[in-house]
């Protein structure tokens, strides 16, 4: 898989973002090879918010079933959807991700908004690597 995103629509959450925000946190998704589970995706979601909302599965309008999404809510009342694939695509050298990691709102917000989002949640996501021992695929601390 290459780290293109689908045009697609998540209940709810008419806006979809590019996929040059999702850049830096599909690299980080994918070099955790799967180590990476739905806890430890809610353990980044509270960590960044306590009122995010963490769930497993999701269904876009194109019928491709999500491993996990995140849901918060921003400042002025917008709701962000972080929708994270399966992992599994062990064959492929490049990424293992099915397809790019995807992002919606509840209404069109200003980009750095979003952008300062997904940076928190790569951020943590590495931070939360470290503490656990959940190396990058082929690195050591």
């Amino acid at each position: 898989m290459t780290f293109r995103m689908r045009r697609t629509a998540f209940e709810g959450f008419p806006v979809q973002y590019g996929e040059h925000l999702t850049a830096s946190l599909n690299a980080c998704y994918n070099q955790l090879r799967g180590k990476i589970d739905y806890y430890a995706l809610k353990e980044v979601s509270n960590a960044i918010a306590y009122d995010s909302i963490c769930r497993r599965r999701g269904t876009t309008q194109d019928g491709y079933e999500w491993f996990c999404h995140l849901e918060f809510y921003l400042p002025g009342g917008g709701r962000v959807v972080v929708l994270f694939p399966w992992a599994q695509d062990w064959s492929d050298p490049v990424s293992w991700l099915d397809r790019s990691i995807s992002v919606h709102s509840t209404r069109p917000l200003p980009t750095t908004m979003v952008e300062g989002l997904l940076e928190k949640i790569t951020h943590t996501m590495v931070e939360q690597a470290v503490r656990t021992k959940q190396f990058f695929a082929g690195e050591t601390l």
